[in-house]
């Protein structure tokens, strides 16, 4: 279920961007984690043919190494156009609460997400500023 909600995740953020170059960060580099993200990439591609996809993968520590170099260019103000994160506290107390993200509660409204995803995916995904917690 994890890894199925990590493809949602990604595949939702990389819809979010048609510049004429997209990053893509993720520890996804090896096996089927691989083929998958290539897939997103051959998708995107058709939907998208003038955008250049940069494959910003980290290898190593099960996404430890990634997150590290994530964290160090997030705080040097170079973040990569998306990245993978796991929903929940990690992506909610270390990128939503210190002010690194904008909410995207207008695009999931506008483009039905809010009516399709299940409610305990959109619950762990959200946070509420004005109560500080988790709605």
């Amino acid at each position: 279920m994890l890894r199925k909600f990590l493809v949602i995740l990604l595949a939702l953020t990389v819809t979010l961007s048609v510049a004429s170059k997209l990053e893509i960060f993720s520890w996804w580099t090896a096996g089927g984690e691989a083929e998958g993200l290539q897939e997103l990439f051959n998708i995107y591609s058709k939907l998208y043919p003038g955008v250049e996809i940069i494959n910003a993968t980290v290898a190593g520590g099960a996404g430890a190494q990634a997150k590290a170099v994530l964290k160090t260019r997030m705080l040097g103000g170079d973040p990569p156009d998306t990245f993978q994160v796991h929903a929940g506290h990690e992506l909610i107390d270390t990128w939503v609460k210190t002010g690194f993200m904008e909410p995207l509660t207008q695009l999931f409204i506008s483009e039905g997400w809010t009516r399709v995803m299940p409610k305990g995916i959109l619950d762990i995904v959200s946070y509420d500023e004005g109560t500080g917690r988790f709605p």
